[in-house]
C-alpha cells in the first residue's frame, strides 16, 4: 500500500474511531497491520504494545502535514514494569488526506 493510501485508512479509522488514545492505539495498530500488511512485533512482556514502525512513521507524517494532532499524556498511576509511562493521543484536525 502506498504512503497516501495508508494516511488516507489512517484518517478514515480516526474519524471512526474518534482518534487513538491508549486503549485505541493497539487497536488501531492491529488493524493498521492487517490492513497494510505492515511488519509488527508484539512484545512477550507487555503484548498491549504492539510495534509498528511503518504506522509510527505514517503518524509522524501525518502530524508534520497537519493532518493530525498529537499530544503525550503520562501514565503516572499506571506505569510499572513493562507498562509505559506515557503515550501519544492523536486526533484528526481536518480532511488533508483523501
Amino acid at each position: 500500500m502506498k504512503p497516501e493510501a495508508r494516511y488516507i485508512w489512517i484518517e478514515i479509522w480516526m474519524r471512526d474511531h474518534g482518534g487513538c488514545c491508549y486503549a485505541g492505539q493497539y487497536a488501531l495498530a492491529i488493524a493498521y497491520v492487517q490492513a497494510t500488511k505492515a511488519k509488527f512485533d508484539i512484545p512477550s512482556v507487555n503484548p498491549m504494545r504492539c510495534k509498528c514502525p511503518q504506522l509510527r512513521k505514517d503518524l509522524r507524517a501525518m502530524h508534520k502535514a497537519g493532518t493530525i494532532t498529537r499530544y503525550d499524556h503520562g501514565l503516572k498511576n499506571l506505569s510499572h514494569k513493562g507498562m509505559a509511562k506515557w503515550l501519544r493521543v492523536y486526533r484528526v484536525i481536518g480532511p488533508h488526506f483523501g
